[in-house]
């Protein structure tokens, strides 16, 4: 719950309908160490998990058996939590959201390879006032994974959701955590802020 006993209304549009929300004591040690006291969002995703071939590490950017099936039964029918985060980020709120990585975004061009452009961008080509929060942050590294905006705002950042996506057997890496406390510090509210967990 936020500060008020609340569920932020971007997450009860989005996250909760596909899970359910969890304590802090809830989530594995290693997700939390280095929790912002102020981030309280945590969701355990329904995700079923993915039973087909897994492929080589490029054809899911190294997620294989962490892959999962999509939760509208729509493409792409092999993803992964952070796809359907970005997918119910859409859906739920109308806003533009991505999944942010560094790594090649698998191209549908093989069988055994979805098509994952559609809702992945590589962190280079991250919109100008979250390239600028980021440079602003000086972490160098650690944004979360999905974020989301409404695209028709006059200032999109004051509108931000930020997701950070892992599973049971996941940690953060070093600069997570505290990328998230220093946007919290820069003035972005932690109620934007949430934890879609996948509990496999």
């Amino acid at each position: 719950m936020d500060s008020n006993g609340e569920n932020p209304q971007w997450l009860a549009a989005t996250l909760l309908p596909a899970g359910r929300r969890i304590s802090r004591a809830e989530l594995p040690s290693k997700l939390k160490v280095g929790l912002p006291e102020e981030v309280t969002a945590f969701v355990d995703m329904r995700y079923k998990r993915w039973a087909g071939p897994v492929g080589e590490w490029w054809d899911s950017m190294g997620k294989k058996t962490k892959c999962v099936y999509p939760l509208d039964q729509k493409e792409p029918f092999r993803s992964c939590s952070e796809i359907e985060v970005a997918k119910l980020l859409r859906s739920g709120l109308g806003y533009e959201a991505f999944f942010f990585t560094t790594f090649g975004i698998p191209d549908g061009s093989t069988m055994s390879r979805p098509d994952w452009r559609p809702w992945t961008r590589n962190e280079s080509k991250a919109p100008d006032w979250l390239r600028t929060l980021d440079d602003d942050i000086h972490t160098g590294g650690g944004m979360p994974d999905v974020v989301g905006w409404d695209p028709g705002a006059t200032d999109p950042a004051r509108t931000a959701v930020f997701v950070e996506c892992k599973g049971a057997t996941e940690s953060m890496r070093k600069k997570q955590w505290p990328w998230v406390a220093a946007a919290i510090a820069l003035g972005v509210p932690a109620e934007r802020f949430a934890l879609a967990y996948r509990p496999f």
